[in-house]
């Protein structure tokens, strides 16, 4: 049903853009650029205490970075599909109280995000606020995990695996920034909730996401 209900979002996006293309009688502005920011809501990192031992997850935060690519419509309308990097890494340690028994799994990997999002610019001059919000088109995961067994004799036990996992529609998004122009040159700083995140693996993202997020563009005009 969530599936579902995207693809009619996308459509409706699309139709809506053909649209506005249309009614913009060729007035567009293309662009390409950068963007990059950290997560402010904090990862699912956690403690739990069993009656025989206790339980350690850790997420860092890490930097996110990737390519941008988009149009703006009449000075007004903004669209931009990006691809968006971070990595992920994990740390896990279980102990049995008073036991040498213990386990430690490490994981390092990689996630892209491909996000499609659509803002409106309000007002004009060099500085504007706008908002918006898009879909989270797809994501991609892959990386490897590292166990380390320890046993009541002291015996050290170890194996890896690699991973890999796709998924699409995983989030829808909403945004709003300020968008500061010098010549053809944009600066975009925002803050940007996610949500519906799927906790695929070991995903380090807060299923109600919060990020904040600075982007870099450089803008062509066609007449």
């Amino acid at each position: 049903m969530t599936r579902a209900i995207a693809k009619i979002v996308v459509a409706l996006c699309l139709v809506f853009l053909c649209e506005t293309m249309v009614l913009a009688q060729r007035r567009l502005d293309f662009e390409l650029g950068v963007r990059t920011g950290v997560p402010i809501t904090k990862p699912l990192s956690r403690v739990s205490t069993a009656c025989c031992g206790i339980n350690t997850e850790s997420f860092p935060r890490t930097l996110i970075v990737g390519p941008t690519v988009g149009v703006v419509i009449q000075d007004r309308v903004q669209v931009e599909f990006e691809a968006l990097y971070r990595p992920l890494r994990l740390s896990t340690e279980s102990r049995v109280l008073n036991s040498p028994n213990s386990s430690v799994t490490r994981m390092r990997g990689a996630l892209w995000e491909f996000p499609f999002v659509a803002n409106y610019r309000f007002f004009r001059g060099a500085v504007r606020p706008y908002g918006g919000g898009g879909l989270i088109l797809a994501t991609s995961q892959s990386g490897n995990t590292e166990n380390r067994y320890t046993t009541t004799t002291g015996m050290e036990l170890r194996n890896s695996f690699d991973f890999s996992r796709r998924d699409w529609f995983s989030a829808y998004v909403i945004n709003a920034g300020l968008e500061w122009n010098r010549h053809r040159l944009a600066i975009r700083p925002e803050v940007r909730y996610g949500h519906g995140y799927q906790d695929a693996f070991f995903s380090s993202r807060h299923p109600n996401q919060l990020e904040f997020f600075i982007g870099f563009a450089f803008r062509g005009l066609v007449e």
